[in-house]
């Protein structure tokens, strides 16, 4: 079993070759718009889970994992060649959403700022007015 140390310097060189691999070594358009986030090995380190980011429609982002799961045995074995280690672990590559949930959460947050909230003189006011009817 690895140590956490050796993991967590594992997962960091994996993602920074990973990213460089997809952005400059592959010529597939539809992985213009990803970016890869971060990096979960296993125990074992015989698995990585990669994470990516992928800024498109959502028919788009599965055309996207598609094309990553069909070119990981390349990024692997160009991985092989970048990695200073016997055996290159096998990449599994997964969406990841927090990107576009916390864009989702900077919008709600502007839309509130830009609604004006009502004085507590108006609403007293609207009060009154229904009690009298």
């Amino acid at each position: 079993m690895a140590t956490l140390r050796r993991k967590e310097r594992l997962a960091e060189q994996i993602l920074e070759e990973v990213a460089i691999i997809v952005q400059t070594e592959m010529d597939d358009p539809r992985l213009q718009f990803l970016t890869v986030t971060h990096v979960e090995m296993s125990d074992d380190l015989r698995h990585a889970r990669v994470f990516v980011s992928i800024m498109a429609e959502d028919a788009e982002r599965e055309e996207t994992l598609a094309a990553l799961h069909h070119a990981r045995g390349y990024i692997r074995s160009l991985l092989a060649s970048r990695l200073t280690m016997r055996r290159v672990p096998t990449l599994h590559f997964y969406l990841d959403e927090s990107l576009e949930n916390s864009l989702r959460v900077w919008e709600l947050l502007d839309l509130t700022k830009a609604a004006k909230p009502r004085d507590d003189i108006e609403l007293e006011e609207e009060e009154a007015g229904e009690d009298d009817e």
